[in-house]
């Protein structure tokens, strides 16, 4: 009998009982805004709002529910294009980036953003390579390929993913360098992970993976698995909701403050009239009372406009009558 057909899960068929392993949660309890924050406080605020809650043990047994089809009786192979049976003994979970590197956490050999079900030939094939280019294959299926391609004139191993797939595989690795970015990586990581919190990915990875992520944007398989994921974990991968946070992390848009549609951008320090003319005087650590005053005139309207404002610093002052509570702050604006 197939491994996948132990017992039930939300009385839905063909669904295996599930071990959870809990994750401890932030002590505040809190998820940090993303909006408002550039580069390095933005990767972090990524990987404290997204982490998942728990983690299934085993994540074959819920393969069905993140890949299967909508009976239930087949998984996606993304590795050979195709419906496999749930009968066949031969998948096992697949690491997009290898577990190995971690010397340190276990967390991402069982992170379902990070595993996703194959064929067992596939880990024996693509060993501990991370996904690239692979410009001198040593192995080819016709979908996806092992093999070298020279990086800072060394040659380096790479698999190269399905070319269907590959805006998915990139995506699973922006999540995880932000979530998974630092602590006794092994050598090999080097690659694709720098070891630092920010950037997190190297010059060569970022390159690739924003070229897949653009030229293989989110779909409605992706989108499905996500909300699929959500369910078991706990967590979402912000780089499927919000494709464009990775334009602002590595992209055309870094070092820009991240801004979210149809929400006001918490103040910050730095604001670019050509990207955002608007400056909303708003903070989580201000109260909502708080009555203003710009350059020592007192301000009527709670958004302003970097364009009428014109570059240079400009000095802001509040004051909340329900608290008690004044300060100041400087805000600069450049072209």
């Amino acid at each position: 009998m197939s491994r996948f057909r132990s017992s039930l899960l939300l009385s839905l068929p063909l669904i295996p009982a599930i071990l959870m392993v809990p994750i401890p949660v932030l002590a505040s309890g809190t998820q940090p805004q993303l909006g408002g924050k550039s580069e390095a406080g933005l990767c972090r605020a990524i990987g404290a709002a997204y982490r998942p809650t728990q983690l299934v043990a085993d994540p074959v047994t819920v393969f069905p529910i993140t890949d299967g089809n909508a009976d239930r009786n087949a998984l996606r192979d993304r590795f050979n294009n195709r419906w496999a049976s749930i009968d066949d003994e031969t998948l096992a979970a697949v690491n997009i980036l290898p577990a190995s590197w971690w010397e340190r956490n276990n967390d991402i050999a069982i992170d379902l953003y990070n595993t996703i079900p194959g064929p067992q030939e596939v880990n024996s094939v693509k060993k501990n390579y991370p996904p690239g280019i692979v410009n001198d294959p040593e192995w080819d299926n016709g979908v996806w390929q092992v093999g070298t391609t020279p990086v800072s004139g060394i040659d380096a191993a790479f698999y190269a993913p399905p070319e269907k797939f590959k805006g998915d595989f990139a995506r699973a690795v922006m999540y995880a360098a932000t979530l998974y970015n630092t602590g006794w990586l092994a050598s090999i990581a080097f690659t694709i992970l720098d070891g630092t919190d920010y950037p997190a990915l190297t010059p060569y990875a970022s390159r690739i993976l924003l070229d897949w992520h653009r030229s293989d944007p989110v779909d409605d398989i992706e989108t499905e698995r996500n909300n699929a994921v959500e369910a078991l974990q706990g967590n979402r991968n912000p780089f499927v909701d919000f494709p464009d946070l990775a334009e602002f992390l590595w992209g055309n848009r870094k070092g820009e403050p991240y801004t979210v549609e149809g929400e006001k951008t918490p103040l910050h320090s730095t604001y670019r009239i050509s990207a955002d003319d608007k400056i909303h005087l708003v903070s989580p650590e201000i109260p909502d009372d708080a009555v203003w005053t710009l350059n020592g005139a007192p301000v009527s309207s709670l958004t302003l406009s970097a364009t009428a404002l014109g570059t240079g610093s400009h000095h802001l002052r509040f004051h909340s009558s329900s608290t008690g509570t004044s300060g100041c702050l400087m805000i600069k604006i450049v072209p």
